[in-house]
């Protein structure tokens, strides 16, 4: 009985630290719905277990525990990532409001900003900058738990 437990809490440990590492991946926080999915109705189904099988209620427990902790981290990892992104693209519009102010009008490359698109990819990931015909400038990036925008 207890190697079958052994098995059980590692099969759920692997299982969870894997779905936990792919989607904490940039971009693929929005794929935490599909495991929600799932999740849901197992977790429904476990607090059934929990409240009426005493023989099998620690074991659940701590198999609920260990996917609750494997969301936990990556809800955690996508929120400093869209933190962290949101701060650097911060400094970008800082850098575009300076240079508007010194010279009076949009920055036509992100040369004279004094940004690279290395750089400025190191720093926010997928984004894009311009002037717009008005001459306004116009600096976007892409989210961080999403794929495609």
């Amino acid at each position: 009985m207890h190697a079958i437990r052994m098995k059980r809490f590692g099969i759920t440990g692997v299982a969870a630290a894997t779905l936990a590492l792919l989607l904490s991946q940039r971009h693929f926080g929005f794929l935490l719905v599909l495991e929600a999915i799932v999740l849901v109705p197992w977790l429904a189904y476990s607090a059934y277990i929990i409240a009426v099988k005493a023989e099998r209620r620690s074991d659940q427990l701590a198999v609920v525990l260990i996917w609750l902790m494997s969301v936990a981290v990556v809800v955690s990892v996508h929120v400093f990532l869209a933190y962290k992104t949101r701060r650097n693209a911060d400094e970008v519009v800082q850098l575009v409001k300076n240079y508007l102010g010194k010279h009076g009008r949009c920055a036509s490359t992100l040369e004279a900003l004094g940004l690279s698109k290395e750089v400025l990819r190191a720093k926010v990931g997928i984004s894009d900058y311009g002037c717009d015909v008005q001459g306004k400038p116009s600096f976007s990036y892409a989210v961080t738990y999403v794929l495609f925008e």
